[in-house]
């Protein structure tokens, strides 16, 4: 798997989990210390706002970045939270590989990237993993089954808040210094 550093992956047992709200409170304790760019990526494609700007398409992929801060669409409120930038990409999961390699030539070495995605650690090993885990996860879903056992950390619902997006940034190699890596085999705070 491929490297991508300064980066905090938030990936879930499902919809409504609370992955965006991890996000954005990581977004929110990231942004005190330096910039943050914050990167969406989604397997359903629909019609885009008009503040969402198409910045490059592929086979079976879409990159746009976000300029709208005033909807309650998961991009807006990674802005709001403090990203500098955010990107939302549609694909479906065959797509990720080529839509993240596309991806990279825009992300910044010296910012923290926090990314929502089912997918993109099925592909690319993150600095740090996250997976939030409802009280009654998707058993269906296979990226839950497979992220499961690749996350660094697993939280339940309930645990989201900004302290727990403190902990997250000291425990991992997330953009500022080096540091000893959380411990995966401990694997819920």
């Amino acid at each position: 798997m491929r490297k991508i550093n300064n980066m905090i992956l938030v990936s879930g047992s499902g919809r409504n989990s609370g992955k965006t709200t991890l996000c954005c409170a990581l977004i929110e304790a990231l942004s005190e210390t330096g910039e943050v760019t914050a990167i969406k990526i989604a397997p359903h494609f629909h019609l885009t706002g008009k503040q969402q700007e198409l910045t490059e398409q592929g086979p079976g992929y879409r990159i746009f970045v976000e300029k709208d801060t005033g909807t309650d669409k998961d991009t807006s409120r990674m802005l709001r939270a403090g990203a500098q930038t955010v990107y939302f990409v549609q694909c479906a999961d065959r797509g990720v590989e080529h839509a993240v390699r596309s991806l990279k030539r825009l992300l910044h070495d010296d910012r923290a990237i926090v990314c929502e995605s089912g997918s993109l650690g099925l592909f690319f090993e993150p600095s740090y993993h996250v997976l939030v885990e409802r009280p009654e996860p998707d058993m269906k879903k296979e990226s839950y089954l497979l992220n499961k056992h690749r996350a660094d950390l697993i939280v339940g619902t309930g645990q989201i808040g900004i302290q727990l997006a403190r902990k997250i940034i000291r425990s991992g190699k997330i953009n500022i210094q080096e540091k000893q890596y959380y411990d995966k085999d401990r694997r819920s705070a």
